[in-house]
């Protein structure tokens, strides 16, 4: 296992009554990295969640957390309380309240949520410092009063700063994302896991996956085959 990994799954299969959802599956990620994780339906990526959280039990395999806790013993509140957290579906915000007040609340939750706890408790005036950084690096400082439902009608510069105003939010985490617009993908991506069939088909930056032969015929084959459906 790599030094710096926060998550590790060794050799991880998970069976339904005969179809592999995940197939010796081997997957890391490291401390405070965002990745992001495509493929085409039933490629594995739902379950890859699955297991990490609890939901799912693999028959085969381990899924070590940290240095040596291997979740796939333990109960999902367990999991919880370890700090690994699911959001499920479209990345949100709290849209009634202002952009400044998500972010605050993001400091000062303590919940099962990927944004509780994201930094250690600090004094008011540090806060204050930390999220007016935070907005100023992601270009919404001019915002911050602003009531973050409306961001989300703006231009598609704006909405993609709600985007990064996550991301920025999520920053001293690892972040696993469930991602099916590339376009998304390219915004917030650094390295980039392709699941085909239950295991990794392949690894890397956006470019590289984009221009990848697998990849264009995991895709382009699966739109041939729903087009002669049609």
């Amino acid at each position: 296992m790599t030094g710096g990994a926060i998550i590790y799954l060794e050799d991880v299969t998970v069976d339904y009554d005969g179809f592999k959802a995940l197939s010796h599956l081997n997957f890391f990620m490291d401390r405070r990295e965002l990745r992001v994780v495509i493929g085409p339906n039933g490629a594995g990526k739902t379950t890859l969640l699955d297991v990490i959280s609890g939901r799912v039990r693999p028959a085969a395999g381990r899924v070590i957390f940290g240095h040596a806790t291997d979740v796939t013993r333990l109960r999902e509140n367990d999991i919880v309380a370890l700090g690994i957290g699911r959001k499920f579906q479209t990345p949100s915000v709290f849209v009634n309240l202002s952009v400044w007040d998500n972010v605050e609340l993001s400091l000062k939750r303590h919940s099962k949520g990927v944004f509780a706890g994201l930094w250690e408790s600090a004094d008011a005036a540090d806060e204050r410092r930390r999220i007016a950084e935070t907005l100023e690096r992601v270009g919404l400082a001019a915002k911050a009063g602003r009531q973050a439902g409306v961001l989300s009608g703006m231009t598609d510069e704006e909405t993609a700063r709600t985007g990064e105003l996550l991301m920025a939010i999520a920053a001293d985490r690892s972040v696993l994302v469930i991602e099916h617009d590339m376009e998304f993908v390219r915004q917030i991506a650094r390295t980039v896991t392709v699941l085909h069939q239950g295991t990794v088909l392949c690894e890397g930056p956006v470019a590289q996956i984009q221009n990848d032969p697998r990849v264009l015929e995991v895709y382009l084959g699966q739109r041939k085959e729903t087009h002669a459906v049609r």
